[in-house]
């Protein structure tokens, strides 16, 4: 398999698994959308994919993950929209580092910053951890810029910020 052929089958299945989540809390929009989409199975991902990802240095563990939920809702098991949402966010870093055009969705290039540095902290960060891990890694913008572009993150739903708590900061949905 070829890098456009992968590249193009992962846009694919991120753009109906997106769509598929973002409708998942609302059943009669999920049943109007499974049947809009009645040839979802060329958007699955098979063993083959994985195996392409992996040549290509990317271990495809999340992307799997979050092809199987799909599949599972898909088909009748119950699966809670927020684990959806959850295996959504980890699926979309491992394909952004893969290819960052597979899963184009508009954010700007300070907000693809914050959401990697993030994830590769691994932890919660409040804003000044943001700001020094970002300087660290020579991903330079302003603090206004940051402390803008976080809150329009958790706006639109790709991050939360957790105020108390021994864990607290920004980080992806789903983190405790």
């Amino acid at each position: 398999m070829d890098d456009a052929e992968l590249s193009s089958h992962l846009t694919q299945f991120y753009r109906f698994a997106h769509e598929f989540v973002r409708v998942s809390g609302d059943l009669s929009k999920m049943q109007e959308f499974l049947i809009s989409h009645s040839d979802a199975i060329q958007f699955s991902v098979s063993p083959r994919h994985i195996a392409a990802l992996r040549n290509r240095g990317s271990d495809g563990v999340s992307l799997w993950e979050f092809s199987s939920l799909i599949q599972d809702a898909m088909t009748g098991f119950e699966v809670p929209s927020s684990e959806l949402r959850r295996s959504l966010h980890r699926a979309y870093l491992e394909l952004w580092l893969f290819d960052s055009q597979t899963v184009s969705d508009d954010l700007k290039d300070s907000q693809r910053d914050i959401v990697l540095t993030i994830t590769e902290a691994g932890k919660r960060l409040t804003t000044a951890e943001v700001l020094q891990q970002l300087a660290e890694k020579s991903r330079l913008w302003g603090e206004s810029t940051v402390k803008n572009e976080l809150a329009n993150l958790v706006t639109l739903d790709k991050l939360d910020n957790k105020r108390k708590g021994p864990s607290k900061g920004y980080g992806l949905k789903g983190w405790s």
